[in-house]
């Protein structure tokens, strides 16, 4: 009689944890067992709203995937609906949910479960779970078509982006500082913001739709562990810190990329990349700012596009990098860009028509890198072999390492004349060699 007693207890609470939700139009409440549902309201006919529950203490394991008698049925959770609220540890959805409010499961500090999101979804999520320690795979449905900030600081492990989503907005990031997401995969041709995977240390790959755009700042700075052969789409036009200490072996522009990197500050797109050994830049690029190729070792040789007007990044670091080709448009170059502790062979088409500059934070003489700690020991011009080197043929404005400042050598005894000579080499159908 006990184990009979015992066994229909058991089956009561199974039923109960299933049953349906009942609905209370007079007191707009939504009941499950001992869970109640406040301020739920009736959009049209049978169409139901969850409204706020923030403080709503009753609620733990929120299962509206039950669905509600009488044939109501769920359809949106409004904006903030369950913001804040400490007690809810788990939730599941309906099928019948199209919108998912902004900010409504954001900042639960005990919502730990796997999510499952509804293909029914459509819309936005804007901040959704956003520091909710959320956990799992996440599939975005195909009808959402804007996000943002939706799982920064989750517990999240990989994101797949629906097909139809058109924009991921900046702000703080749409993953950002997630420590245990490992890959995302975007389906979309969307445009991406900033940060929006930013400081995501166990991000392995990403997966990029061909048509994706925008301007990427700080997207996947920081990734530690991201790897593998980059292949920027081609409607991204601008990329600052994008990569920066990232594990990627090789970077491939696309076609329409304007800008790489800060001309006055910031870190560079791909400063401290050890790893990356490879990168082809497109016809088309105008700009690569300061620090963007900054101590990345494994470089061996870099091609810069004849479009480019202006090259501030140093190449301090780059120690496997032997042959640099300069663009023939070069307009403006930043001080101590060569500067090394290794001999390269720099190819020039052509000299900077605006001079060397010193970017706002040299005083020194702008082409003092030339020479500085062995990068370059002499110039030669291979279409005139009866040519003499600079330092030979101008020993005015030539001093050797050891007779001016200690290490490394000095162009220009006023900074005025250096910059007539480089004027003066202005040939953009010459190739120059500094070796």
């Amino acid at each position: 009689m006990k184990k009979y007693v015992t066994l229909l207890l058991f089956l009561g609470f199974v039923s109960a944890a299933y049953a349906e939700w009942i609905y209370d139009s007079a007191a707009k409440t939504l009941t499950q067992g001992t869970t109640v549902l406040e301020n739920v309201s009736v959009i049209d006919g049978a169409r139901l709203k969850i409204g706020n529950n923030k403080s709503n203490t009753t609620i733990a394991d929120l299962d509206l995937s039950t669905g509600v008698g009488e044939g109501y049925v769920i359809e949106v959770i409004d904006d903030n609906a369950f913001n804040s609220n400490s007690s809810i540890t788990s939730v599941k959805f309906p099928e019948s949910l199209i919108t998912l409010g902004g900010a409504s499961f954001r900042e639960c500090p005990n919502l730990s479960c796997e999510i499952k999101l509804p293909s029914s979804l459509t819309g936005s999520l804007s901040r959704t779970f956003r520091s909710s320690p959320i956990t799992g795979d996440i599939v975005v449905p195909d009808g959402i078509t804007y996000m943002i900030e939706t799982f920064n600081k989750t517990s999240i492990t990989s994101l797949i982006v629906g097909k139809g989503v058109e924009k991921i907005d900046g702000g703080d990031g749409l993953c950002a500082n997630v420590q245990t997401i490992t890959n995302v995969v975007f389906q979309s041709g969307c445009k991406m913001g900033q940060n929006e995977f930013i400081n995501c240390a166990n991000l392995q790959s990403v997966t990029f739709h061909p048509g994706m755009s925008g301007a990427w700042i700080q997207t996947f700075k920081s990734c530690s562990n991201l790897t593998g052969d980059i292949v920027l789409p081609d409607g991204v036009t601008d990329i600052k810190e994008t990569f920066h200490r990232t594990k990627i072996t090789s970077f491939t522009a696309g076609a329409g990329l304007k800008n790489m990197g800060y001309t006055n500050h910031g870190d560079g797109d791909f400063a401290y990349c050890t790893e990356l050994k490879k990168i082809k830049l497109n016809n088309g690029l105008e700009v690569i700012g300061r620090r963007t190729l900054e101590g990345c070792s494994a470089i061996t040789e870099l091609v810069v596009p004849d479009s480019v007007t202006i090259f501030y990044t140093s190449l301090s670091g780059c120690n496997a990098l032997t042959n640099i080709v300069m663009p023939k448009g070069l307009e403006t170059i930043g001080s101590r860009v060569f500067t090394g502790t290794q001999k390269r062979n720099i190819y020039w088409r052509g000299f900077p028509k605006n001079g060397f500059t010193s970017a706002g934070t040299d005083t020194n003489d702008p082409m003092w890198d030339m020479y500085s700690k062995g990068a370059c020991t002499n110039w030669i011009r291979p279409t005139d072999t009866g040519w003499k080197t600079f330092a030979e043929t101008y020993p005015e404005y030539f001093y050797l390492p050891e007779t001016k400042y200690g290490e490394g050598g000095w162009i220009g005894g006023y900074r005025s004349s250096a910059w007539q000579i480089v004027k003066w080499w202005h040939d953009p159908a010459a190739v120059i060699i500094i070796r």
